[in-house]
């Protein structure tokens, strides 16, 4: 994965460039799988389910902390290839009430 500046400099852009465009990337992602989320599986359908955290390096500085943690549980169904993803925090709660 490459860094903002890294990009920019192979794209040979500004890194305020590339910073506003990663934003505007996340930004239209989030509001496609928000808007087209739907339910998927049922009684003999087979869904694929993962979840995987996304943190910022700390680059060996100071000790992780869960508050830059965000959680993504998402899911495929392998007949129809509709997909699903949740950003939650981790709390056994919240995993129960997304299945």
């Amino acid at each position: 994965m490459y860094s903002n500046s890294d990009t920019a400099e192979t794209l040979n852009v500004s890194f305020k460039t590339i910073t506003s465009f990663f934003k505007l990337f996340r930004t239209s992602l989030s509001f496609f799988i928000d808007t087209n989320s739907n339910k998927i599986g049922g009684d003999v359908i087979i869904v694929h389910v993962d979840e995987t955290g996304i943190t910022t390096r700390k680059y060996g500085r100071g000790r992780h902390r869960p508050s830059n943690s965000v959680w993504i549980i998402g899911g495929v169904d392998i007949y129809s290839r509709k997909v699903f993803l949740k950003f939650h925090n981790r709390g056994q709660a919240v995993i129960f009430i997304i299945f």
